[in-house]
């Protein structure tokens, strides 16, 4: 898998960017890691709500402060401090950078463990957020579970712009942990469903549990297809556009991507989403997608006149 580096913005931003367009393994993950340095494994952005009490020309200041201040609380949730105690220093650190004020009170709330990590409610400026953090001992124990998996399934699942998924705004691979919405029974259910199939990617975690209000709240559980061409949009519009197909028509797009070559690059990418999908699909005659009852009889009827 190709990660790309931009000498000029070796930030969190970067990294961020990175993961956006593809899921990666732990190795290649680490190697984007080693890429950006100065993100320190800080990935996304800050919530709206809190970037807008902080002053433009401050806050690239300021959220490098919540950036050290919050991973060292964080690291001592996850060893030794108490919720209480780990909520006062989330307190004093939000006030101090200007994110909430004294008379806001900061909630931090234990929700659960499991086997990659614990959760806890946190309430900030009255918005209820997820937060998760993984487990010391579970980090290379699993391909689909656990940290660096689960942030960046979150950062190409958000990137995709459904909302069938718990919004992700930040995390750091480094010091293991990720904020989310919190999602509750009477929050709104989703408008809009992602179809990971058509992204090169399988869930393989339908936990009833990792669901509240039709929401998927989980990260876990994420792999992607074998082969599957991550991050090519002229390979992947190509296979999801011969999967509507029936055979015959199908044939006929392959032989005319075949047979088109005036744009190589172009050609050279539709290719590869050719080659993948004969790899992958059998070549049985089906009726095109979407189709209503009577029009898929009507369809088979034809083919049997």
């Amino acid at each position: 898998m190709n990660i790309t580096s931009n000498l000029y913005n070796q930030n969190f931003t970067g990294l961020t960017s990175n993961l956006k367009r593809t899921i990666l393994n732990r190795n290649e993950i680490e190697n984007a890691l080693k890429m950006y340095p100065e993100a320190n494994g800080f990935v996304g952005s800050l919530p709206y709500d809190w970037i807008s009490m902080i002053s433009k020309e401050k806050r690239g200041e300021v959220t490098k402060e919540f950036q050290e201040g919050f991973s060292e609380i964080i690291d001592k949730l996850n060893t030794h401090l108490t919720t209480r105690k780990a909520t006062k220093k989330l307190q004093q650190l939000l006030t101090n950078i200007g994110i909430t004020t004294p008379n806001e009170t900061i909630k931090l709330k234990y929700c659960g463990s499991g086997d990659f990590s614990t959760v806890y409610k946190l309430t900030v400026n009255k918005q209820n957020y997820a937060l998760k953090i993984f487990n010391n001992d579970a980090i290379k124990v699993n391909n689909s579970f656990g940290n660096m998996l689960e942030q960046n399934n979150a950062l190409y699942i958000n990137a995709k712009k459904g909302t069938d998924w718990s919004k992700f705004y930040f995390g750091n691979l480094k010091d293991k942990y990720m904020l989310t919405d919190y999602i509750s029974w009477s929050d709104k259910k989703p408008s809009k469903e992602i179809d990971l199939s058509k992204k090169g990617v399988e869930y393989i975690d339908y936990s009833i549990e990792n669901y509240k209000n039709g929401v998927n709240i989980d990260y876990g559980g994420i792999e992607c297809q074998p082969d599957f061409p991550m991050g090519d949009k002229i390979a992947i519009k190509t296979i999801n556009k011969l999967k509507k197909l029936c055979t015959e028509y199908r044939l006929k797009e392959i032989e005319k991507i075949e047979n088109d070559k005036k744009n190589l690059i172009e050609y050279k990418h539709k290719k590869i989403g050719v080659d993948y999908f004969i790899k992958n699909n059998q070549t049985v005659d089906t009726p095109p997608k979407n189709m209503g009852f009577f029009e898929e009889m009507f369809y088979y009827m034809r083919k049997c006149m």
